[in-house]
């Protein structure tokens, strides 16, 4: 019997919509990225929010609002590494530790394992695809949904 709820839980993990906000810095130049990616997003079935924040402490408060199962930041400007410390930092301040942080837009490669180091869950550079950006988001959030069903 417990096989059978544990796989019961598994197809609801694994058709349940996967919510995802999309941020991007209030003083960040254009958004096009940040859209086009969160119209990828949508395209592959999942629901996104798009919103511009002034904070990290901004971005967990829409993710709280909105129940997100992920969020993806879109940045141009230079400062990935601390908005991704600020943003980890402030979702454990908010019980979220586990929600899956994305980050995407100009980010060199050398700084890529930093901010893995401080649990960004994936990093796309400028040049990833929009469906490899896809698939880093729902793999994020289904090892997260994995790990709370004790799979």
């Amino acid at each position: 019997m417990a096989s059978q709820e544990k796989l019961g839980k598994v197809k609801d993990m694994t058709e349940q919509r996967i919510r995802v906000l999309v941020c991007k810095l209030n003083f960040d130049a254009h958004d096009r990225g940040g859209r086009y990616i969160s119209r990828k997003l949508m395209e592959a079935g999942m629901e996104t929010i798009f919103s511009r924040v002034g904070t990290a402490k901004e971005a967990v408060e829409v993710a709280l609002q909105e129940d997100v199962d992920a969020i993806g930041f879109s940045i141009l400007t230079g400062a990935h590494l601390l908005v991704a410390a600020e943003l980890i930092d402030e979702l454990k301040k908010a019980g979220m530790g586990n929600v899956p942080v994305i980050m995407g837009g100009l980010i060199p490669t050398d700084d890529i394992a930093q901010l893995k180091a401080l649990g960004v869950a994936g990093v796309f550079t400028s040049v990833a695809s929009p469906e490899e950006a896809v698939a880093g988001v729902r793999d994020a959030v289904l090892a997260r949904r994995a790990v709370e069903i004790g799979g």
